[in-house]
């Protein structure tokens, strides 16, 4: 720790107030039956995601009334909040509305005077998340004994103000690079979709989904051969294709195997059936997941062509236990796509969006490479705030 800075334990730089440490209420005390089309929003894990913020998507609701006679657990700008069961680890603050916190969530309120709310959020992307993690248990569904006391005795480190905030502004341009992008690469996702819409008008034409594609199947690397991330080469298996992050490697080679690189399309073969871009590094296609290629057209349409079919096999599919996509289910289904003239101003149109799109997921990666190199750099003092400023101002 460098010298001028400060140890504390976070119940130190909580607001005072017995409301600035909490955690949701009681599972009894808010039951599903209590959610509602519209009023406060209820923060559950899934609303924790990679971003800053709460992810606003798939809220649910509860009526004012009813998150009115939980105030400790309501959450206001500058909160931090974290699960202390289900996703141990992850951290979000809220942003310029109020939400309540479900049962799985606690939250804190931080004394202004002592810390700044963006940097203990970052604190707890680093040190702090490994304190969590360290506190939870392995045993069934990760979670957190006594998750107040847990997250009281934290131990922080931080450094005057001023630096605190100059530490968040360098992590924070990184941050709103990577959310810059994401919202570019949504818009290049929906303009492709509106063209290939617009694309298949009345000289569309119906053609069997495996005389239009090439479809491959992956291989079934063997356990024997796994390793940790870096040894060998990587795979992409089905749990991979949300994260885009391979989390197992291998050092097999095998006579069929096929390598993915950004922008095939691929799909996961168990469960739900959903085409999708990879936009990770290059890897292995491994057993239960596919590629599907075009003939004569790129990934775009392939993928776009692709969700009808891929949702009536789920469609049908649905209601056995677990459900699995094979040949048969492919061969029995056919592609909608564009007549002559149309497929080539869709692919005119359509491709370079997609290598854009590509090409911001590959930079984001790289940013949120280095934001992830510099946090623990700078919030153990060993990398002065102008010079984190330099290598950041080379990347954004």
């Amino acid at each position: 720790m460098r010298q001028g800075w400060t140890r504390a334990l976070v119940g130190d730089v909580a607001a005072p107030g017995a409301r600035s440490i909490a955690i949701g209420p009681f599972g009894s005390s808010l039951k599903a039956e209590l959610y509602a089309g519209h009023g406060i929003p209820v923060i559950r894990g899934q609303n924790i995601a990679d971003g800053r913020q709460i992810d606003d998507t798939d809220l649910v609701f509860v009526p004012e009334e009813v998150a009115r006679t939980f105030p400790a657990c309501i959450v206001r700008a500058g909160d931090l909040v974290f699960p202390h069961r289900g996703a141990i680890g992850r951290v979000a603050i809220v942003g310029g509305r109020e939400y309540l916190l479900s049962s799985s969530m606690m939250k804190l309120t931080c004394n202004p005077e002592l810390v700044d709310p963006t940097y203990v959020f970052y604190y707890f992307r680093g040190p702090g998340k490994r304190e969590l993690l360290t506190r939870a248990s392995t045993v069934g569904t990760p979670g957190i004994g006594q998750p107040l006391k847990s997250l009281r005795g934290i131990p922080i480190y931080f450094p005057s103000l001023e630096q605190q905030r100059a530490i968040a502004e360098v992590l924070g341009a990184l941050d709103d690079k990577i959310a810059a992008n994401r919202v570019t690469e949504s818009t290049a996702e929906e303009l492709i979709s509106t063209w290939y819409r617009h694309s298949v008008n009345s000289d569309a034409v119906s053609v069997p989904l495996m005389n239009a594609l090439d479809i491959t199947f992956g291989e079934p690397f063997g356990g024997p051969h796994f390793s940790e991330p870096g040894v060998g080469r990587p795979l992409i298996r089905i749990r991979d294709l949300k994260t885009f992050e391979s989390q197992v490697w291998t050092t097999e080679h095998r006579p069929k195997e096929r390598i993915i690189r950004p922008g095939d399309v691929v799909v996961g073969m168990d469960a739900e059936f959903r085409p999708t871009w990879w936009l990770g590094t290059e890897g292995l296609l491994n057993q239960r997941v596919l590629q599907a290629s075009g003939r004569g057209f790129g990934s775009a349409l392939a993928l776009e062509a692709l969700r009808a079919p891929l949702s009536r096999i789920e469609g049908y599919k649905t209601g056995t236990t677990v459900i699995h996509l094979n040949k048969s289910d492919l061969s029995r289904e056919a592609l909608v796509l564009p007549g002559e003239d149309a497929l080539n101003r869709f692919e005119r149109q359509a491709e370079p969006v997609l290598r854009h799109r590509v090409s911001l997921a590959t930079e984001r990666r790289a940013l949120a490479d280095v934001r992830d190199l510099l946090l623990p750099q700078l919030m153990s003092g060993k990398i002065r705030v102008r010079d984190a400023e330099r290598v950041v101002e080379g990347v954004v």
